[in-house]
């Protein structure tokens, strides 16, 4: 179990080749090798616990972590804490360590290993190695007293000889155990009498080497000794003779079969060690690929395709991971052949590449000069098309999260991929396509449907869905039956952002989180972060660089967050220190907030306009509604809030005066909830401000809530969706608005799709909403029976007769899970 290989004597290997010469011809030497040459392989001591804490080899993860995460997808599993509790002691003697493992597995594994990447996880040779040597810690052996010579004699005949078979010998005569594979021996003897003189050079792998090393670092001693035989020849004893009387072999075992370690696969790490190359290795053949992070061997070339569409952006990244000596050559072509880019990379210097090719598909070609060291390297694709829409959060321990991704569109919509990212902006895989979407078709799935990949899944911190032409997606989250949330599209990007909401640290039963992300593809943005308490006095000013397409997490355990007030408010905005080389606003920000058992996401408010609409008030009783409003500016702002039936008359308006920065919560439901027979019953409510006005409002049942950002011009079209219908088993009830903000009644159909995307005329039905009004329903009341059969709804209004807003509501039949979007 040591570090070190036996040292060679020169005077003794001279002397041992000399006596060999001398006793015996050359061709009455005898020359055995067995039919298997064990590999050179580390020890892993003790005291470094090297398989489980990387040290002596390339730190974390290390082999065992790796295959915690291959196999359960968290690096401190079972086996890491089994593996520390057995053998890892960094007060151990320094000699103690894996060799006689090791030396099993020499022997028993007839294997070339090279490295391999694993569901994108690399194995290198020595991760390989030291799982080999862990997976033998528990053989079932043949062993003996390998200090008596004749009995050394009898394995070298035995295994080597007749077997064709290595086996293990401890080559150290002290206290310390120092075991190699032995493999080979020439042997040389001479017979007086009843003595024959043997003298014999051994070979035997070495474990002096680094745990990436291939192959056989080859060593060897020479020994010699004499057997005593009886009258016919056999042999009845031995006895060590010159130097080898004090330096000799001790234990001799060979493995029988494996035994077995606990939370470790000996079936599943033979296949790893067996296994070569990468998951996308297709010999001869170009892999088509898609935007992700994939760690890949170089055994031979690789050939790449990346498909777009004339106009997208592309961005490749090749990085060489330390190993090989050799540099790596990588050479872009576009669909016409034509070369976009030729490097070579080597550890200090990646290939990177942004680009908007004339011509797709780019194929990607990867080779190195000598293939004996083959080269690790990371590569990094990613897309940006026509369309990107961002879903800034993966939940986490234990929560679930569904979509549903919808064409409701009369045509195709192609390259509709689903992709999840790092906080860094860094492309993490591909989860979903890319697929085309025929007219009206949805596509309904949990995030856990999807093929990620488990060790990965603390990495990934939001996704982002991208297509050639718009899709309507929908993402809603929650922990059990328990408070639900999500988003939908929508995500208003711009130069000034605003998150309604903060929460101090420590704060017992309400959190919040969020984050604000970098959309540009390829520019840095400055970004000040102005967090303001509800009565508008200024807190906290906070400067950060976002990179391309990365997120600056929003956390109040962060120590850039911790000291956020309790009802504040955060104003974000692009700061003019950088000159930007496009005119694109960049950024994106969202929050999520769990307040008492109740759960909302919001993405963050633009600061965009002064006129804001509320669809509906319900009325007073079940349904508590509220309006969350902030002034974003540094005067005061007088804000009215009026019945949008009410046309001309503000009798019954509200008016309030909010001093700069101030945020306020009103209670709407007692004043502007109309009951049926009620003036304005149905009316949606406008809130105008003297200066640009920001918010949201909000639908509270006793168990739970939902909140929508105020509605400005832009929200209202001449068409609208409702992506998914959630109340086909029962459980689920789905609510509608639809609102008209103009000044004329306008006539809305209402076109539901069933499951088989066609247009479900029979039940087919229009609306006349006047101007102020909001027409409300469940889906299930107005289509009845039919409902059951619906998958999407869309409202639409004649060209040039007006525009309509709305939103809709999911809830179950206890209340207990809410949430809601606009349209």
């Amino acid at each position: 179990m040591q570090w070190k290989s036996l040292p060679l004597n020169p005077f003794l290997l001279t002397l041992s080749l000399i006596l060999l010469s001398f006793l015996l011809p050359p061709a009455y030497a005898e020359v055995y090798e067995a039919d298997a040459i064990p590999w050179s392989g580390f020890w892993w001591p003790y005291s470094s616990g090297g398989l489980s804490t990387g040290a002596g080899y390339r730190g974390h993860p290390a082999p065992l972590e790796k295959y915690e995460l291959l196999t359960g997808g968290f690096a401190k599993g079972p086996l890491v804490i089994w593996y520390n509790e057995q053998f890892y002691d960094p007060e151990a003697p320094g000699w103690y360590g894996f060799c006689v493992y090791w030396a099993r597995a020499a022997c028993y594994e007839n294997i070339e290993i090279l490295p391999s990447s694993e569901d994108n996880i690399v194995f290198r040779v020595g991760d390989k190695k030291g799982l080999l040597t862990l997976a033998h810690s528990r053989d079932i052996t043949e062993s003996a007293d390998g200090s008596t010579p004749d009995i050394f004699h009898y394995w070298l005949l035995n295994y080597i000889k007749d077997q064709g078979k290595a086996f293990v010998a401890d080559l150290d005569p002290g206290e310390e155990v120092w075991s190699f594979p032995i493999y080979r021996y020439i042997m040389g003897n001479a017979v007086n009498g009843d003595r024959e003189s043997v003298t014999v050079e051994i070979y035997y792998a070495d474990d002096n080497v680094r745990p990436d090393y291939m192959g056989t670092r080859e060593l060897f001693n020479v020994y010699t000794y004499d057997l005593f035989l009886n009258e016919d020849g056999s042999i009845s004893g031995g006895e060590w003779t010159g130097i080898s009387i004090g330096d000799h072999p001790q234990k001799l075992s060979i493995p029988l079969m494996t035994g077995t370690s606990p939370y470790l696969d000996y079936e599943e790490v033979s296949r790893l060690a067996r296994s070569e190359d990468d998951f996308l290795e297709e010999p001869g053949e170009t892999v088509q690929i898609s935007p992700g992070t994939y760690n890949l061997i170089l055994l031979d070339e690789d050939s790449y395709k990346i498909d777009c569409l004339p106009g997208d952006t592309m961005m490749i990244l090749l990085e060489k991971q330390n190993g090989s000596n050799e540099n790596i050559n990588v050479r872009v072509t576009d669909g016409s052949g034509d070369e976009l880019k030729i490097a070579v990379v080597d550890d200090y210097e990646p290939m990177s590449l942004i680009i908007s090719p004339e011509y797709p598909p780019c194929t990607v070609t990867v080779t190195q000069t000598d293939y004996s060291d083959p080269n690790i390297y990371t590569l990094k694709v990613d897309l940006k098309k026509a369309r990107n829409q961002r879903i800034p959060y993966i939940p986490k321990n234990g929560m679930w999260s569904g979509f549903a991704l919808t064409n409701s569109d009369d045509t195709s919509v192609n390259g509709v991929t689903l992709i999840t990212y790092d906080k860094d902006g860094q492309p993490i895989q591909t989860v979903l396509g890319p697929l085309s979407m025929n007219p009206g078709e949805r596509r309904v799935f949990l995030f856990d449907d999807l093929p990620w990949r488990q060790h990965e899944f603390s990495s990934a911190d939001s996704l982002a869905l991208i297509s050639d032409r718009p899709v309507n997606f929908l993402n809603l989250f929650g922990s059990g039956n328990g408070p639900l949330a999500g988003f939908v599209q929508g995500a208003k990007k711009g130069s000034r952002l605003i998150i309604p909401d903060t929460a101090p640290s420590m704060t017992p039963g309400r959190n919040m989180f969020g984050g604000v992300t970098n959309e540009s593809f390829f520019e840095e943005a400055d970004v000040s972060l102005d967090i303001y308490s509800s009565d508008g006095a200024l807190l906290t000013e906070i400067y950060e660089v976002i990179a391309p397409r990365g997120t600056l997490s929003i956390n109040s355990v962060s120590y850039l967050f911790n000291n956020m007030p309790g009802s504040g408010w955060i104003e974000i905005t692009e700061t003019e220190d950088r000159l930007r080389q496009t005119t694109e606003n960049p950024l994106t920000a969202y929050q999520y907030v769990n307040s008492y058992g109740k759960a909302e996401s919001l993405f963050a408010l633009p600061v965009t306009s002064s006129q804001k609409i509320i669809p509906h008030i319900p009325p007073p009783g079940y349904w508590r509604t509220t309006v969350t409003l902030i002034n974003p500016n540094d005067m005061e702002n007088q804000v009215s809030l009026h019945l949008g039936m009410a046309q001309d008359d503000h009798e019954n308006d509200m008016t309030v005066v909010m001093n700069p920065r101030e945020k306020r919560v009103l209670e709407l439901h007692d004043r502007f909830g109309k009951r049926e027979g009620e003036p304005f019953f149905h009316s949606l409510l406008k809130i105008s401000g003297e200066y640009p006005v920001a918010g949201y409002y909000t639908y509270t049942s006793p168990k739970e809530e939902a909140s929508c950002p105020l509605l400005d011009q832009s929200d209202f079209k001449e068409q609208l969706v409702l992506p998914h219908y959630a109340g086909s088993d029962g459980y689920w009830w789905t609510g509608v608005s639809v609102c008209n903000p103009g000044s004329f009644a306008v006539t809305a159909n209402i076109e539901p799709y069933d499951n088989g995307r066609n247009l479900m005329e029979h039940i087919a039905e229009y609306v006349n909403i006047d101007a102020g009004y909001c027409e409300v329903f469940s889906v299930e009341s107005f289509f009845g029976e039919a409902a059951s059969e619906l998958s999407f709804i869309k409202f639409r209004v004649e060209e040039d007769q007006g525009t309509i807003g709305g939103f809709y509501l999911y809830g179950n039949s206890t209340n207990e899970m809410l949430s809601g979007a606009n349209m």
